[in-house]
């Protein structure tokens, strides 16, 4: 098992990240934002398919099978958006409203995730830029358009921008720790693939736009509302 963990740390960081949100996340949260975290998690799922664009230019992951893309990028896009919400559920709690008419969130959703999608597509293979700068520049494109339309979601938005970069980067920096090696699966290279304290740039760049974007995306599917304080 120890060599087995060893060997696959994109596959084992990434499940004990989906634990530890769930069974944390069923501790602290509202059973309303456990389940929105969950579904948040289920929404960025099948992005997976996009990270195929980073292979090699940005990391080289190993995956089970060998791969481009495997179960562990299915992981990875759920943990992250799971945890994009887990802060949100963390300090807004039941001061956040979400209303979940079915046919206006899948359509919304649908809209917005196309937007996302052909967005990323243009700039990764029409305008020849690197995947991770075409997904970070997605991610601020879209959240630029969507906050300029909901400004009123600025509360949401700062605790994000400040609480999920932490959260993610800190757990980051752990897995590091646990797995030295698995740094050197990012194409140090490159710019995005640069370390700064330990952490490829890239990483820490995406966590604070990802973290803008996230909740507005989601906001927007549910057309979510606000106090606008977070729980004491």
């Amino acid at each position: 098992m120890f060599e087995f963990m060893k060997a696959y740390p994109y596959l084992c960081t990434n499940t004990i990240s989906i634990a530890f949100l769930l069974v944390v996340g069923w501790l602290v949260l509202t059973r309303a934002q456990w389940k929105t975290m969950v579904l948040c998690g289920l929404a960025n799922a099948p992005c997976f398919v996009f990270l195929v664009l980073l292979e090699n230019e940005y990391w080289s992951p190993v995956r089970l099978g060998g791969l481009a893309l495997g179960i562990e990028d299915i992981l990875c896009s759920f943990a992250v958006a799971a945890m994009g919400w887990f802060v949100i559920g963390l300090f807004f709690a039941d001061r956040i409203l979400l209303l979940v008419r079915r046919k206006v969130l899948l359509l919304r959703y649908a809209i917005l995730a196309t937007l996302s999608g052909i967005t990323f597509l243009l700039l990764s293979c029409l305008m020849n830029l690197s995947g991770m700068t075409a997904l970070i520049l997605t991610c601020l494109v879209m959240a630029a358009a969507m906050f300029l339309s909901r400004k009123s979601l600025w509360p949401v938005v700062l605790v994000s921008l400040v609480g999920f970069p932490i959260l993610y980067l800190g757990i980051v920096k752990v897995y590091f720790l646990i797995w030295p090696a698995f740094v050197q699966e990012w194409n140090s290279t490159t710019l995005w693939g640069q370390t700064v304290l330990g952490i490829p740039l890239g990483e820490i760049t995406w966590s604070v736009l990802f973290s803008i974007y996230w909740p507005l995306f989601v906001m927007f599917v549910t057309d979510g509302q606000c106090e606008g304080h977070v729980r004491a």
